[in-house]
């Protein structure tokens, strides 16, 4: 049986794992909501054929100010190429997506 440590890096070292996941939280709670946010989930280190897919999460509190009379309850979601720092981002999809009320 093959070894592996707690986060499975054996099997990413080897090619065979088939999620991708990262977290960062830099965000403050105590902070008024910022209405652009820009999150970079980098895959480029990866081979092309290898990867079949990648899904990004992103999870937050719910806002005060998303009170139920307030129509625009939906995010626009943004996929772009990552490109070297000069060259400009190139828009793949963008689709727009309604905040999951959990209350």
């Amino acid at each position: 049986a093959e070894q592996k440590d707690i986060n499975g890096s054996m099997k990413l070292e080897m090619g065979l794992a088939n999620t991708i996941t990262s977290f960062i939280d830099q965000g403050q709670d105590n902070q008024a909501p910022v209405k652009k946010q820009k999150y970079i989930f980098d895959i480029s280190a990866l081979e092309k054929d290898a990867l079949l897919g990648a899904e990004l999460r992103i999870l937050r509190k719910k806002a005060d100010i998303l009170k139920p009379h307030l129509p625009e309850k939906t995010y626009q979601v943004k996929l772009s190429s990552c490109t070297p720092s000069r060259q400009a981002s190139i828009l793949l999809e963008s689709r727009t997506v309604n905040i999951i009320d959990t209350a």
